[in-house]
């Protein structure tokens, strides 16, 4: 989200610069989505113009089901949306895919939602590993009832109980 401009405005030199030296001091791990402002772009030109060599790196990406008043828990939308991710990132695959977020977990797992398009997209090779970012714990535990789901993503959660 930092050099996606969600923060102030990071110039795409400045971003290969900072992707860099994250790799460079032992970040191996970035988490992007669309809905991170321009990250995947950004993401994406560090490895087209080999800042980093997509070995280096473990990409996780999300599916943003909600902008504003529009949510999409279709399995249309995870495959247009990952796929346009690939796309943008130059790559072949994701690491992990996560569902980002979503409002209601029921969608998500019906028929024809979010988790069957990332199902889909897991059988053609383009995820790796599928799952959710998400903090309700009864979400997880229904995800993990479905027995599709290999990853979550829960740290926000964590942080909100830390002491200052």
């Amino acid at each position: 989200m930092g050099f996606g401009n969600n923060f102030g405005f990071v110039s795409d030199d400045d971003a290969c610069k900072l992707i860099r030296r994250a790799v460079d001091i032992g970040v191996n791990h970035f988490d992007c989505a669309l809905c991170y402002g321009d990250s995947v772009r950004k993401l994406g030109l560090a490895i087209k113009s080999g800042v980093i060599d997509r070995s280096e790196v473990i990409i996780s990406g999300r599916v943003c089901c909600h902008k504003g008043e529009n949510t999409d828990y279709s399995t249309e939308h995870a495959i247009s949306d990952v796929e346009n991710q690939l796309e943008m990132l130059g790559m072949d695959y994701f690491d992990a895919m996560f569902i980002h977020d979503p409002h209601q977990i029921e969608p998500t797992l019906a028929k024809d939602g979010t988790l069957d398009g990332l199902l889909k997209l897991k059988s053609r090779g383009l995820v790796r590993n599928v799952g959710y970012g998400m903090n309700p714990h009864h979400f997880h535990l229904k995800a993990i009832e479905t027995g599709n789901v290999d990853v979550f993503a829960s740290l926000s959660s964590l942080l909100r109980k830390l002491p200052a």
